[in-house]
């Protein structure tokens, strides 16, 4: 997964930075509690500001993160410190989890976004050899006036193995998950829009794939704006990498 692509999507605010400070501050209790409550590592990012807090707590010394047991604040809204431990695979399976559920949340009602968090597990490397399992939580706290998130929590918890718990998107006041796979994500494009990324892919312009389809090359570039709002991306060769990312195609 390119993490640019998910970056791209995760830093368009319209929030003033003062008041996106502001509430930052503010939620730093929330971190602190989680980490406190749960023995979790939480880590608060302020997207609009490009900056995270992270509290280590007892796991993080357990896992030998952080033998403080500590707090820190770092100038990216990526916990880098964490990820050089995450298994590779899973961090590529962390950023598609992402995308989706920044793309499930664009069909929710504002008022309802706040009972939906994701989670999945992810390897986390304790030796040059050994890895244990992690759930990672993802909750978004704060949207700014056009939808757009501006502060995210992420709650990293030890748990016995991958199988514990589903990998998901979770309606937090049912406890039901809405979303397990790709297939509910399947629908974002239609057909019609598969074919003519797939044709993308292979380099055509939007004459030969007209041509292709028999239909016509005005019809095609209304094909290629769609993918482009649907898929939140600049152009069509990153939707064409998205879609593959996501599994759409």
């Amino acid at each position: 997964m390119s993490l640019s692509l998910l970056e791209k999507k995760l830093q368009e605010h319209s929030l003033p930075n003062a008041l996106c400070n502001k509430r930052y501050e503010e939620a730093k209790l929330i971190a602190r509690t989680y980490a406190r409550l749960e023995n979790a590592m939480a880590v608060l990012t302020n997207v609009a500001c490009d900056c995270s807090f992270i509290c280590y707590g007892q796991l993080g010394y357990k896992l030998g993160i952080d033998i403080d047991n500590n707090e820190t604040e770092v100038p990216s809204i990526w916990e880098k410190k964490i990820f050089e431990r995450v298994h590779p695979d899973d961090l590529i399976e962390k950023y598609a989890w992402e995308l989706k559920y920044l793309t499930f949340l664009e069909t929710v009602a504002h008022s309802y976004k706040s009972q939906y968090m994701l989670q999945h597990v992810l390897r986390f490397k304790v030796s040059h050899s050994e890895y244990v399992y992690l759930r990672h939580r993802v909750i978004y706290l704060e949207y700014d006036p056009e939808n757009h998130v501006v502060l995210t929590l992420c709650l990293y918890n030890a748990t016995n193995n991958d199988s514990q718990h589903s990998p998901g998107i979770i309606n937090t006041l049912t406890g039901s998950i809405v979303l397990t796979s790709n297939n509910e994500m399947l629908s974002l494009l239609s057909g019609r829009e598969k074919e003519v990324l797939r044709l993308i892919g292979t380099g055509l312009s939007s004459k030969m794939i007209a041509q292709r389809l028999c239909i016509s090359a005005h019809t095609v570039n209304g094909h290629r704006q769609n993918l482009i709002r649907k898929l939140h991306v600049g152009n069509t060769s990153e939707a064409y990498s998205v879609a593959k990312q996501l599994g759409l195609i």
